[in-house]
């Protein structure tokens, strides 16, 4: 299978915007391969030739969100204070684009599947690692980490929820 045929990439598409609308209205665990077949409107094996399970769909799309979140989140850690706004907001804009993708995800949370505490960790980790130098008490960093990372997506889950991006800009 050619991964950038167009057939593909619209099949894989609409097997992921099928398991975001049914995560979108019931939970992980109750979602059935059927269900995706049905609301993709794909057969078994067109499924299968794709995704392993249910499981490998819900860790693409997942791996898929993080990389784009990653590489943003790299940038405001590496960029000069006056970027940093900019940097900032434009990963909100980006992921705003793919709320519902996001939302869905925050919202599973079981032993598999954890994005938003990965994503909590990942924030956590590029703080310690860029204030490292600034803060030279351990705890005290790891304190501030922790709370940063909370903060920021518990921010990103409120803004996303309300759709107010541009909440942002005024706080």
């Amino acid at each position: 299978m050619n991964k950038n045929d167009l057939r593909v990439i619209k099949t894989r598409r609409e097997i992921e915007n099928a398991m975001i609308v049914l995560l979108q209205q019931k939970s992980f665990e109750k979602i059935t391969v059927q269900n995706i077949l049905d609301v993709a409107l794909v057969n078994r094996s067109t499924f299968y030739q794709h995704y392993a399970d249910k499981y490998a769909l819900l860790q693409s799309i997942s791996d898929t969100c993080f990389a784009a979140i990653r590489t943003d989140i790299d940038r405001r850690f590496s960029c000069n204070e006056t970027e940093m706004m900019d940097i900032i907001l434009h990963l909100y804009q980006s992921l705003y684009e793919n709320r519902h993708t996001v939302l869905v995800l925050f919202q599973i949370q079981n032993s598999i599947f954890h994005f938003q505490e990965d994503l909590s960790l990942y924030l956590k980790e590029g703080f310690a690692s860029r204030y490292n130098n600034v803060v030279l008490d351990a705890t005290k960093l790891d304190y501030l980490a922790t709370l940063y990372a909370k903060l920021v997506t518990c921010s990103l889950e409120w803004c996303l929820q309300n759709e107010s991006i541009t909440e942002l800009q005024t706080f």
